[in-house]
């Protein structure tokens, strides 16, 4: 039996998506781009030099940090609508996840 209309096993699914995509952005936010795991400062095309580049930082902002703001909104619109669904909770989340789709683009 589901309590709404995305069923609880979904639920479940965008939840644990968002946490996992809100845990990778919090490693991003707080970790030095040369202590990355996987990251190699001798490659000149990796994700070093990347997240070390003029299009890391937005507004004197690490740009991981603005996908941490947006992934913790989606988190707790998604626990929201899981468990008490409502069309501002629906709103939330749509736009939140809307948003992460399309700075991905």
């Amino acid at each position: 039996m589901t309590t709404n209309r995305i069923g609880i096993k979904s639920g479940i699914a965008v939840v644990a998506l968002t946490a996992a995509a809100l845990s990778l952005s919090a490693y991003l936010t707080y970790h030095d781009p040369v202590d990355l795991a996987g990251c190699s400062p001798d490659d000149p095309a990796g994700c070093n030099s990347v997240l070390t580049s003029k299009w890391a930082v937005w507004l004197g902002f690490k740009v991981s940090f603005a996908g941490l703001v947006t992934y913790a909104v989606a988190l707790a619109s998604a626990l929201s609508v899981l468990f008490i669904p409502t069309a501002a909770g629906w709103a939330t989340l749509f736009f939140t996840l809307t948003t992460a789709v399309g700075a991905a683009v």
